[in-house]
């Protein structure tokens, strides 16, 4: 714009240079056509310069897009559920709180020179529910704590091969496990509150347990 502009003025500058300053009669036709030379440049020089205007605002502004606003994104929840390993326990299911509980214990062999380590049940017939411990090679003894007032039968089985053999707590023990000794059924042991009952030898290794009638062991279900 200001180019123009300056160059309008040049224009009009040369263009007055080259009038003749005389304005005597004489020279009047002259100075009028040179007037009007004059004013018809003028005119167009403004008519261009009003055209270069016009095209000037005709431009168009190019708009930058506005970007759009980045969305705000909920961090993802990571819900994590931690569950607790189930541990071997001797009481797989727990009495009702503040029912009476009470204790069997007993010895332990087997029909060799050592003792093998051993998986000691004790079933209670009323209720369905079964209680075991481990034991390690060469334990002589077995110990149940806070079992639920009830009948038991109580058998050991092999940890290393538990449907080989097992050792039962059956009449065959207080007979003596002699060869008159026959019947093999185990003996019903009953737990009383706040009782430990003894002497619940597992010694009957003498018969197949499936004939004679023995859970097998309820581990390995």
């Amino acid at each position: 714009m200001k180019k123009l502009v300056i160059a309008l003025f040049l224009m009009l500058f040369v263009i007055s240079a080259c009038i003749p300053a005389t304005t005597s009669t004489e020279n009047y036709p002259a100075t009028v056509i040179a007037m009007e030379v004059e004013l018809r440049l003028m005119n167009e020089a403004m008519k261009a310069t009003g055209e270069a205007i016009t095209a000037e605002q005709m431009v168009p502004t190019q708009a930058f897009p506005t970007p759009a606003p980045c969305p705000t994104c909920a961090p993802a929840t990571l819900v994590v559920t931690a569950t607790a390993a189930s541990m071997p326990t001797d009481t797989p299911s727990p009495s009702p709180t503040g029912s009476p509980t009470g204790g069997i214990s007993g010895a332990l062999n087997y029909p060799s020179s050592f003792i093998p380590a051993q998986r000691v049940v004790a079933f209670n017939i009323n209720t369905g529910y079964w209680y075991w411990q481990n034991t390690s090679s060469g334990t002589a003894s077995y110990s149940f704590e806070k079992l639920p007032v009830g009948i038991y039968h109580v058998v050991s089985y092999l940890i290393s091969d538990p449907t080989a053999m097992a050792g039962g707590y059956s009449q065959a023990v207080p007979c003596g496990l002699s060869v008159a000794c026959t019947d093999h059924s185990l003996i019903d042991v009953e737990v009383k509150a706040g009782q430990v009952t003894t002497g619940v030898d597992t010694f009957d290794w003498y018969v197949d347990p499936a004939a004679a009638g023995w859970p097998a062991d309820p581990t390995q279900n």
